[in-house]
């Protein structure tokens, strides 16, 4: 159970520094291995069920310009597993249910992931596919939102390295191929690399798209040809050079799509009109270091 404390509350919290009873975070999460007899199988059940409680009164309803609180209540499973000759699967999924102002909440999320490693091949290539899949509003005058809570989001690798969008009405397909191509494993030092390549659209374009930082991207949901936001390929280079430090190089490159060019040429977009809708490139370098 975890009290939120944001520097910028005090103007919803009386004025008052300080810890900030209005938002609450409570959860729990149950993971459960199963390991057989043969090495390299293993099977995963999890469940869990959060709840999320923000009683300034914040969030508009779809109707109407009186703010109220927000009370989103999460609950879900996830399966997974692997096999010593090379396949490995991940299925997980979230029901939403609350209140958002004086909306009902309904919402879902799923991810499905399935692939498989050449365990007899040079560098051991692991090639996989994945879905993932979060409802959109599609009515914005039912009194029901139908975009899920992100709780406390992090994007970054899940939905692509550039960490641009947000599972909110989002549909994003990826596929990837990952290997390592130099390891001592007596001295845990190893070199990985990955390649992916994600395609994102719109589950509904009559709702917005949601960046990663919780923003929208459009000023108004619009209903326009296409549904396609953007396309993404990413290149990730991790060395350990031994079992504490690691060393991790990611690039990537985003090509909008074309709901995304065509809302900002209409000037509908975050960036100023006939501008923004160029490729982008993202790169970063990180160090971690365990102790």
């Amino acid at each position: 159970h975890y009290r939120v404390q944001d520097g910028d509350d005090t103007q919803f919290a009386g004025g008052r520094a300080g810890r900030d009873d209005n938002r609450t975070f409570t959860g729990v999460y149950n993971a459960v291995t199963l390991s057989p007899e043969e090495k390299g199988t293993q099977y995963l059940c999890d469940q869990f069920a959060f709840i999320n409680r923000d009683r300034r009164r914040l969030f508009l309803p779809e109707s109407g310009t009186h703010a109220g609180a927000m009370t989103s209540n999460t609950y879900g499973l996830r399966f997974g597993g692997k096999l010593a000759w090379g396949p490995h699967w991940d299925a997980e999924g979230a029901v939403q249910t609350g209140q958002w102002a004086r909306d009902d909440l309904r919402a879902h999320t799923y991810h499905l992931e399935v692939g498989h490693v050449l365990v007899d091949m040079y560098g051991k290539p692991d090639l996989f596919l994945g879905y993932s899949f979060a409802t959109g509003d599609h009515n914005a005058a039912d009194g029901q939102r139908n975009t899920p809570d992100s709780l406390y989001p992090t994007s970054h690798i899940f939905y692509g390295s550039a960490d641009r969008f947000l599972l909110q009405n989002l549909v994003e397909w990826q596929v990837a191929a990952a290997m390592t191509p130099w390891e001592e494993a007596a001295n845990a030092r190893s070199l990985g690399v990955k390649l992916s390549y994600h395609q994102f659209n719109l589950q509904n374009n009559a709702d917005f798209i949601y960046l990663a930082s919780g923003a929208r991207f459009n000023a108004a949901p619009t209903r326009i040809p296409g549904n396609q936001i953007a396309t993404e390929l990413d290149l990730l280079t991790t060395f350990k050079l031994n079992g504490a430090v690691g060393i991790e190089l990611g690039v990537a490159h985003l090509w909008p799509g074309e709901y995304v060019r065509h809302l900002i040429k209409s000037g509908g977009g975050a960036a100023p009109a006939g501008r923004g809708a160029d490729r982008q490139m993202f790169s970063y370098l990180q160090v971690t270091a365990g102790f």
